[in-house]
């Protein structure tokens, strides 16, 4: 194994090690969870509570430059019999954000896994100081509850935000996390929406767009009748008929006919 970890010090340039949400649960999780040591050797175990995520890329058996690191953690519940689990360090603490997500097989459906956020802020709770330091907690669904005391964490250190004027530009994105939906969901909701009408030809669907004119013509002969009726003032009709003005002006003119002292 030594020679294995010396070679990890020196891999060559362009090499990432980028395992995917799926290949984290499924094998390096799985053969951890298992004690199958060797296959996972690359991915140390280190006690979240006990370092602080500046201190995590020297312990990093992979060395790279890169601003992403892996290992393992005992997840340290507060009671003997509590689902709340302790992150708090010397320096900070790592607090949740957005909702679980979860990992599935590839192609299917199958669940085998859950992604929880979590934001490390430095000071204590309720006046920790927000960094840009995020890990994403891997945890897999699996029936043995002796199992569950063990977690995969991606350890990440997000690019300072870009400042103008001397504020930081805030990153709303980063309390967002977005619902996961099945292609059987999607295809459900779809039915939902009417049909699109299909059009032959682009002019077909252009005339489609405007107003028939004949309609235009029988609305306007409506609203002429309507205004030179006998039932409507002379005011009205002398107003309409001698005006090619807008609507709005048209009533302006009305109300300085039968209002005169109105401004």
């Amino acid at each position: 194994m030594e020679n294995i970890i010396s070679t990890l010090d020196h891999v060559p340039v362009g090499f990432r090690f980028r395992p995917t949400d799926e290949e984290l649960v499924s094998y390096y999780l799985k053969h951890k969870l298992l004690g199958d040591d060797f296959p996972v050797h690359v991915i140390p175990e280190i006690d979240l509570c006990r370092v602080e995520p500046w201190d995590v890329p020297a312990k990093s058996v992979i060395k790279s430059d890169d601003p992403e690191w892996f290992f393992f953690s005992s997840v340290d519940y507060k009671y003997s019999k509590s689902t709340r689990v302790n992150r708090t360090t010397k320096h900070g603490f790592w607090k949740s954000t957005g909702n679980d997500r979860n990992i599935r097989t590839r192609g299917t459906n199958n669940v085998i896994g859950t992604k929880k956020t979590l934001v490390f802020h430095e000071g204590r709770v309720p006046r920790g100081a927000k960094t840009n330091w995020v890990i994403h907690e891997y945890r897999a669904l699996t029936s043995h509850e002796s199992q569950n005391t063990l977690v995969l964490c991606r350890l990440m250190k997000k690019a300072d935000k870009r400042k103008e004027g001397g504020i930081e530009a805030p990153n709303f994105l980063d309390e967002i996390s977005l619902p996961e939906f099945t292609l059987e969901e999607i295809l459900k909701a779809a039915e939902l929406f009417p049909p699109v009408e299909q059009y032959d030809d682009d002019d077909e669907f252009v005339n489609s767009i405007f107003v028939d004119n004949e309609e235009v013509i029988i609305n306007e002969e409506r609203r002429h009748c309507f205004v030179n009726s006998s039932t409507q003032p002379k005011s009205l009709r002398r107003v309409y008929n001698a005006s090619s003005d807008t609507d709005a002006e048209v009533v302006s003119n009305l109300v300085k006919v039968n209002c005169p002292k109105s401004k």
